[in-house]
């Protein structure tokens, strides 16, 4: 096992395993770490972006995480078939790294256009403790695009169904400069080295990670392909009321991250039957993605 909780008060993490080695962070009691190495009794271990070395003494086996709640999709419409496979990748995705604080439903469909539309999301909302979310791919664009592009678009927007761009997370950072505020760096100080989409118009802005910093990442509000995954795009979930259940060691690419679930099995099949995927309010449209770049629109 390599997943390990700190059971002092407050944890140093040191540049090297001794005593007198420089401190490098602090982790608080309940902290859930990896071990990635051992030194006689000292542990290297990552937590988000902060690796270190840790006493061993104050570290214990953390105990599996109980799922009690799960990201789930509801097709409404079909192309061939497609859909299917897909949705279900990009729920396992998060499903793999976090317990949402409620379960979601993404409805997934299709429509046709002959415009430059590529995908639209609409604003989520919530019933009977259940977030749903709805998201349609034009019908045009389904053989041209691959699938790791498809499923990136249906993981970008449960992204922002777990809430990402809306009022919690609007809380969390300085609309100004996009700067995470002291009470969210206080929760997760790697978070002072972040910034916010604060340019490219309502929508966009305030809703993604900062485009010139993190070209291709994930979670930032153009259209790109070959993404990648940072781990703070996982670690932030926290502050809008997620549990993670499996940190990101370091950026990874999408591909790859989506190639190790194909061999996943996830074994929430009573939770999942539980839910109301039927549930449909019509909401208005939150983004829409084009053949260019991602354009939200927030009304």
């Amino acid at each position: 096992m390599n997943q390990y909780q700190v059971t002092a008060t407050a944890l140093n993490v040191r540049q090297r395993p001794e005593l007198k080695g420089s401190i490098v962070g602090v982790l608080p009691r309940g902290e859930k770490v990896e071990k990635l190495k051992v030194e006689q009794k000292w542990f290297y271990i990552r937590c988000g972006a902060l690796e270190g070395w840790c006493y061993s003494a104050y570290l214990e086996p953390a105990a599996p995480v109980a799922k009690t709640t799960l990201i789930t999709y509801k097709i409404t419409s079909d192309s061939s078939g497609k859909l299917e496979a897909l949705a279900r990748l990009a729920c396992n995705f998060w499903n793999r790294y976090l317990i949402p604080q409620q379960s979601i439903v993404i409805r997934i469909g299709v429509f046709t256009s002959f415009g430059n539309t590529i995908a639209r999301a609409w604003k989520p909302y919530a019933e009977k403790g259940v977030v749903y979310g709805a998201v349609e791919f034009n019908t045009n664009f389904l053989g041209i695009f691959s699938d790791v592009e498809i499923a990136g678009t249906l993981i970008h927007e449960i992204g922002h169904t777990l809430g990402m761009g809306w009022e919690r997370w609007l809380t969390l950072f300085d609309p100004q400069t996009g700067r995470f505020t002291p009470a969210s760096v206080a929760r997760l100080p790697a978070l002072a080295n972040y910034r916010v989409e604060t340019d490219y118009g309502p929508g966009t802005t305030l809703a993604h990670w900062d485009e010139e910093l993190y070209d291709r990442e994930l979670m930032t509000g153009i259209k790109d392909n070959m993404l990648y995954v940072m781990p703070m795009t996982i670690d932030v979930m926290q502050l809008l009321g997620h549990q993670v259940a499996e940190r990101l060691g370091e950026k990874r690419p999408l591909e790859d991250l989506l190639a190790e679930l194909q061999n996943m099995q996830f074994s929430l099949y009573e939770v999942a039957d539980q839910i109301d995927k039927n549930h449909y309010v019509e909401t208005e449209i939150w983004e829409e993605v084009y053949t260019q770049k991602r354009r939200p629109i927030r009304c």
